[in-house]
């Protein structure tokens, strides 16, 4: 088990170290929560150039099926789910702790990453006939990222003039537990009364 601790370079650089091993050395098949989305084809044919199976989780990517015809002796696939409806779903509990409506400030994992833009429209059509709006942030999915993405966020308010009492936020909603943690950090630094928000 490695971790590419959400930096897609790091990611592709570990892919190939094992890809070069000796071939005696290399695993039988690589299971992948892709940091880059579809930037990893080349390393895919690397992989199964090498005899090495490719199992992409989380993600869809447009090269798979061709991939997987090329090499029909290889475990080639996509295992995902519907992230859709885990926009939708996360729509649902804004609802439920917003039951008038109010204001989310909704921090989206990488843009390009189909399960960030389909996380960010299964929110948006839950969200769509309530008296719920949405300001989306977008990060990579480190808490690092998300607390990046708010401090950015923070600051231009501040540029633009307005004062951080004056904004308005009653819930934050962030695509996975890392970015939550990031958001958080950050909003309790300009203002710590936010730490007492519904995180989700």
């Amino acid at each position: 088990f490695v971790f590419a601790d959400g930096t897609a370079v790091f990611q592709i650089r570990q892919l190939y170290k094992f890809i070069h091993l000796p071939e005696e050395e290399r695993p039988t098949a690589f299971v992948i929560e892709t940091v880059a989305g579809d930037g990893l084809e080349q390393v895919a044919q690397s992989a199964a150039s090498a005899g090495i199976g490719w199992v992409l989780m989380n993600a869809r990517a447009s090269y798979v099926a061709e991939l997987r015809k090329q090499n029909p002796q290889l475990p080639i696939s996509v295992v995902t789910t519907d992230q859709r409806e885990i926009g939708r779903t996360q729509a649902l509990q804004f609802k439920a702790l917003m039951p008038n409506g109010g204001h989310v400030l909704y921090i989206q994992g990488p843009p390009g990453m189909t399960a960030a833009e389909d996380r960010l429209k299964g929110m948006q059509e839950g969200i769509a006939a309530s008296a719920i709006e949405a300001t989306v942030l977008k990060a990579d999915w480190t808490e690092a990222g998300g607390e990046q993405a708010v401090d950015s966020w923070l600051r231009l308010n501040r540029i633009q003039g307005n004062a951080v009492d004056d904004i308005k936020i009653d819930l934050v909603g962030c695509q996975n537990d890392s970015l939550a943690a990031g958001a958080r950090r950050a909003l309790c630094k300009h203002r710590p009364g936010w730490a007492d928000l519904p995180y989700t």
